[in-house]
């Protein structure tokens, strides 16, 4: 129903050369894969394999050097990468290493990783890039570091979700003694992961329970990855260890200074 052509191809010259001898036998695909492609896309067998279909491949495991099978994962997240021209893909990946300035491996990272990135245009992955590096106060080279650490935050919505993150994490990061900017972007580039979570499913609620135990928010990158019952553990942990240092604050009269310095002489205190 999806795509009736199917019933029109030929079966030697056409679905089984698609099938076994490239997608199989050249990308290493298991033939449970090749379903599920087959499944969520099956457009997929309308382009030419030697015009279009191999050069696309050739270039992927030369030019980007992936291995055949690397490649063969990169269609089972993304088939549609076919639904692009090889003039297209070369362009973004020329865009992604001379004009964001990632290197070879940062490269290859980001469309392993978020292969979806293939469909959007230079214009759309500019607007997503100049926001973050306008609002986090990014170098070129650290704009590069968080983008190949998360390429998935280019398929995210600007206004719909980055935005409201971003607003969020702002003000919960709130520090008298700390530029507020610069924390945020502190906070970022040490886990560029945590924008890729749900705000309010996740980022949110464990940013209150990291407040309500009196625990620093920009912890908030050591917490935000948990499972549920790591966290309250760690919550747990955090909490314990606060009161100890509490302890050596007020019922020893240490100053935070001299605990601070304690702490770092003799770090296993924190683990007290």
């Amino acid at each position: 129903q999806k795509n009736p052509r199917l019933l029109l191809y030929s079966l030697d010259g056409n679905l089984r050369e698609k099938i076994v001898f490239f997608f199989i036998l050249q990308l290493r695909m298991e033939p449970e894969h090749v379903r599920n492609i087959l499944l969520s896309y099956p457009q997929v067998m309308d382009y030419n394999l030697e015009n279009h279909m191999k050069p696309i491949a050739e270039y992927y495991m030369t030019e980007l050097e992936f291995s055949s099978a690397e490649f063969g994962s990169i269609i089972q997240k993304f088939p549609r990468v076919f639904s692009y021209s090889l003039f297209k893909q070369k362009h973004l990946t020329g865009f992604l290493r001379y004009e964001l300035e990632l290197d070879p491996r940062q490269t290859k990272r980001v469309i392993f990783q978020a292969p979806q990135v293939l469909g959007l245009s230079s214009a759309t992955l500019l607007e997503k890039l100049d926001f973050l590096r306008d609002r986090l106060d990014l170098t070129v080279e650290e704009l590069g570091l968080v983008f190949s650490k998360m390429p998935t935050l280019m398929c995210l919505g600007l206004k719909s979700n980055l935005v409201p993150k971003l607003d969020y994490l702002e003000r919960a990061l709130l520090d008298q003694n700390h530029p507020n900017d610069q924390l945020l972007k502190e906070t970022i580039l040490k886990q560029p992961t945590l924008l890729g979570y749900s705000l309010t499913g996740r980022i949110q609620p464990r940013m209150e329970r990291l407040v309500a135990a009196g625990i620093s928010p920009n912890k908030i990158t050591v917490g935000i990855s948990m499972s549920e019952i790591k966290f309250q553990l760690w919550l747990s942990s955090s909490q314990a260890r606060k009161r100890k240092q509490l302890v050596l604050l007020e019922d020893l009269n240490f100053s935070e200074e001299e605990l601070n310095l304690i702490c770092s002489e003799f770090p296993e205190i924190s683990d007290w």
